[in-house]
């Protein structure tokens, strides 16, 4: 939205530049959301009462959701979560590893706790196809060069490589080695954007400039799709032959 809230946030890597943003805990297989936390700003922290405090507010707020899943499904252990280099550290890889729950995501190099070696641009004279991993106790750093340098960080994968044919310009075919944790992350990191994309398919959000009307509204819709979703699974486990999206 544009309305004039303070806690409004401008990315121009988006589709959509303006708008409320909202820490978001998705099932990466069907796009189901779990829990939500909307950002207001510095006192997003005080405001929810988030636990950890000694760390960075995106490390508070992945901890955060995944306690509210603890809550519902008795603990984190054994589960698997995949985020993106917004969130993705050290720290947090190391304190979900405590928690008995794996971590796989991109990461931004010069993070605060990457060793050394890649805080100081170790991976930049790369080559097309090569690799280069750290690791910092029980997390794996690893980076891997396609066109540009991709730098993951996972508490569940290893250095392995799996062969994959990919389809050239002119449409040739060309087989590739590929990190298992790269191709594990681009397999499982979609689930919000499945979700994003139940909820603007059939969209009745209008146009305001009250923020907490869009917000509800918004909430609303992910009810909507959460039902369908669980509609789906159901039917799906039933064997009987489902209702379309817009019908339902």
């Amino acid at each position: 939205m544009k309305g004039k809230i303070i806690f409004k946030t401008y990315d121009p890597k988006k589709p959509t530049k303006c708008g409320i943003r909202l820490f978001v805990l998705v099932d990466s297989d069907t796009g189901y959301v779990h829990s939500i936390i909307p950002y207001y700003g510095k006192l997003t922290g005080d405001v929810y009462n988030l636990p950890y405090s000694e760390k960075p507010l995106t490390s508070r707020i992945v901890l955060s959701l995944m306690d509210k899943l603890g809550l519902s499904v008795s603990g984190v252990e054994g589960y698997h979560l995949f985020t993106d280099r917004y969130y993705s550290s050290v720290k947090l890889a190391q304190e979900l590893d405590n928690q008995k729950c794996h971590t796989t995501g991109t990461i931004i190099a010069d993070r605060v706790g990457n060793p050394k070696p890649v805080r100081q641009g170790a991976m930049k004279k790369m080559k097309s196809g090569d690799t280069c991993s750290y690791r910092s106790r029980n997390v794996l750093l690893m980076g891997w060069k396609d066109k540009r340098v991709v730098l993951m960080m996972s508490t569940y994968h290893d250095t392995s490589m799996e062969k994959i044919v990919t389809i050239q310009k002119g449409g040739q075919q060309k087989e590739i080695q590929k990190p298992v944790c790269v191709l594990d992350y681009a397999k499982h990191v979609g689930g919000i954007n499945r979700s994003d994309h139940y909820c603007a398919t059939y969209a009745f959000i209008r146009k305001s400039l009250k923020w907490w009307r869009k917000l509800f509204f918004w909430c609303l819709e992910v009810c909507i799709v959460n039902s369908y979703i669980l509609y789906s699974s159901h039917k799906t486990h039933m064997g009987v032959k489902l209702m379309s999206h817009v019908r339902y």
